[in-house]
């Protein structure tokens, strides 16, 4: 049996950003920026934790996202590829994309005073 309009989401690699509590604003600043620049759809989630930010960033492309979840000093945003049941993307992003968009948002990110930015694969 066939679930209707299911999506699933393939985590590609991720970003920790550490910051210190009053840089949040200038963090999610710099999220807008990088969406802004590749047109991509920034929005923000009520957060799911009891996290120092009420709300979580969502970037979203062509058959990918960018999530961020907000923890005590980090801020983690990991890259997934989307993938729909209902209507396949009949080209998939490349990966020599995703890596691009990847590098850029770590390039904004990192010019951030007192930001430190560490990949996780």
């Amino acid at each position: 049996m066939e679930i209707p309009n299911v999506a699933i989401a393939e985590r590609i690699k991720s970003l920790i950003i550490t910051i210190d509590e009053n840089r949040d604003q200038e963090v999610l600043n710099q999220l807008q920026k990088f969406a802004e620049k590749h047109s991509l759809e920034f929005k923000l989630s009520l957060s799911s934790g009891k996290a120092p930010f009420d709300f979580d960033p969502i970037i979203y492309g062509y058959g990918f996202h960018i999530r961020g979840v907000r923890g005590a000093q980090d801020v983690y945003m990991t890259f997934y590829t989307d993938i729909n049941n209902k209507t396949p993307n009949p080209t998939p992003i490349p990966q020599e994309t995703l890596d691009e968009l990847f590098n850029d948002l770590k390039s904004l990110l990192g010019e951030l005073p007192n930001v430190t930015i560490t990949e996780d694969k």
